[in-house]
């Protein structure tokens, strides 16, 4: 009898916890997502990099994502940056991350001694993954950003 009273409520608390960890889905498109991005970023105009560039100088190739994009000011001296991405899978997820941390690791090495401005807004930097979106916010306008993200990423 207690045997099956413990496999009852072992199979109830795996119930409740493969129900409760719902992964966070995005209530908007990705394009969507970044007109409401370009509208609160700093540095104006945003340039998305295209997926030669991103395999180029950030090691993402296209099987590791479905959507995204990362994106840099058209025109500046400032380090904004701003990239969300879909990954394929967790695996695809924490690689895409490891590829943000570098660029911020990068960029805090250069304008630490080039533009304290910059060094601030990349110290930071915010790079998350929330189910399989990942997403890099380098910004001054990080909070604004952010938010953004989170009021569509439910």
């Amino acid at each position: 009898m207690k045997k099956i009273v413990s496999l009852i409520l072992t199979v109830a608390c795996l119930l409740a916890v493969s129900c409760s960890s719902k992964a966070k889905e995005l209530t908007c498109s990705v394009d969507e997502l970044f007109d409401q991005i370009s509208k609160v970023n700093a540095e104006g105009e945003l340039f998305a990099y295209d997926s030669e560039r991103l395999i180029d100088e950030l090691m993402i190739t296209s099987d590791l994502y479905s959507e995204g994009y990362y994106m840099i000011p058209s025109q500046t001296v400032g380090v904004e940056t701003i990239a969300f991405f879909k990954a394929t899978n967790n695996d695809s997820a924490k690689a895409i991350k490891a590829a943000f941390d570098i660029v911020v690791s990068d960029t805090k090495n250069y304008q630490e001694k080039y533009n304290p401005d910059n060094y601030a807004v990349a110290c930071s930097a915010v790079t998350k993954i929330e189910g399989l979106y990942v997403y890099l916010v380098m910004s001054p306008k990080k909070t604004a950003i952010v938010k953004s993200i989170n009021d569509n990423l439910k």
